[in-house]
């Protein structure tokens, strides 16, 4: 059994600067690391990821929704789910911008689901029921860490409605349904 003598206790035929290199690089990123962790900074590559550390404390989950009002009795109110071509994600956050500029926009983002829900339906671009107005309620539900709550809607709050035959109500928050 021979055995070959490295001078740097490395492996053999790897030089010294190519050994020194590795562990400079090394240094850097580990250096880089506990600078930015020191600093409390989020530099790239060296940042601390704290995009999942944060802790959500509220008790209550609210998002947006539309609905859409059919003809008939009573009015039965559906969940507008033909949102094509938007995804749902990118129509909840386009009526979270909409609320943020205010009515008039938040009746225009109303309107043009209404025409865009209806005239799919009449292409036959899905199997929706007619519909005749829109409705955005604010729904809220307590967050149960179990998810035994999951399949309940909890509070609906009307904040806009939006005739095709008409122009937008807006609502003051007052109609709360329980489900």
């Amino acid at each position: 059994m021979s055995s070959t003598h490295t001078p740097h206790g490395g492996i053999p035929g790897i030089s010294r600067w190519r050994v020194r290199l590795v562990y400079a690089l090394f240094a850097a990123i580990l250096g880089g690391h506990l600078v930015c962790i020191a600093a409390r900074k989020d530099v790239w590559p060296f940042s601390r990821y704290a995009m999942y550390s944060d802790v959500n404390l509220r008790q209550h989950y609210s998002e947006l929704r539309l609905y859409g009002v059919t003809e008939g009795a009573g009015d039965e109110v559906v969940l507008v789910r033909p949102y094509q071509p938007l995804s749902p994600v990118v129509t909840r956050a386009s009526l979270d911008v909409a609320q943020a500029r205010g009515a008039d926009a938040l009746r225009k983002v109303l309107g043009d689901t209404l025409v865009s829900y209806e005239t799919r339906r009449a292409r036959r671009r899905h199997d929706g029921a007619p519909i005749h107005a829109v409705r955005l309620y604010r729904v809220s539900w307590p967050i149960d860490p179990w998810a035994r709550n999951a399949k309940t809607l909890g509070d609906r709050e009307l904040l806009m409605e939006v005739s095709g035959h008409d122009s937008a109500e807006p609502h003051a928050g007052t109609a709360k349904e329980r489900h």
